[in-house]
C-alpha cells in the first residue's frame, strides 16, 4: 500500500505587525518541481518575544494558520513520529468510525483531550 507523497503543505500568512501571540514560521528554501511558490520551514517560533517578533517580522517570516494539507497516511506518519501517544489516545474513535457510536466516541475523546504541541 502506497502512503502517498511524503510533501505536506502548512499555510503561513503574511504578518503584519510582530505579534506575540502566534507562532511563526521561518521559511527555507524554495521547493523545486512544485507549481506554486512552496518553501521548506527552515524553523518554526512559537509565540515569541516581542523583540524576537520584531526581527521574524523584518525578515518576512509568517505566521502560523495550522491549516495543513496531506495526505491523511503522511499526517498520520507525522502525529506518530512526534506524539506518538496521541495516535493511541484515538483509538476508540477510531474503531467506531462509520457506525451510529461515532459522534459520541468524537466528542468524549474531544472533551478529555490535552492541548499538545508537534
Amino acid at each position: 500500500m502506497s502512503r502517498g507523497p511524503a510533501l505536506t503543505v502548512l499555510l503561513g500568512m503574511a504578518a503584519d505587525r510582530p505579534e506575540v501571540e502566534y507562532g511563526w514560521i521561518e521559511p527555507g528554501d524554495l521547493l523545486a518541481g512544485v507549481s506554486a511558490p512552496v518553501y521548506a520551514v527552515r524553523r518554526f517560533w512559537e509565540k515569541p518575544g516581542a523583540d524576537v517578533a520584531q526581527r521574524l517580522l523584518g525578515r518576512g517570516c509568517l505566521w502560523n494558520s495550522f491549516v495543513i494539507v496531506g495526505y491523511p497516511a503522511t499526517l498520520l506518519g507525522l502525529i506518530e513520529s512526534t506524539v506518538p501517544s496521541l495516535v493511541a489516545t484515538f483509538a476508540p474513535l477510531r474503531a467506531r468510525l462509520g457506525t451510529p457510536w461515532e459522534a459520541g466516541a468524537a466528542q468524549a475523546l474531544y472533551a478529555t483531550l490535552p492541548s499538545t504541541d508537534f
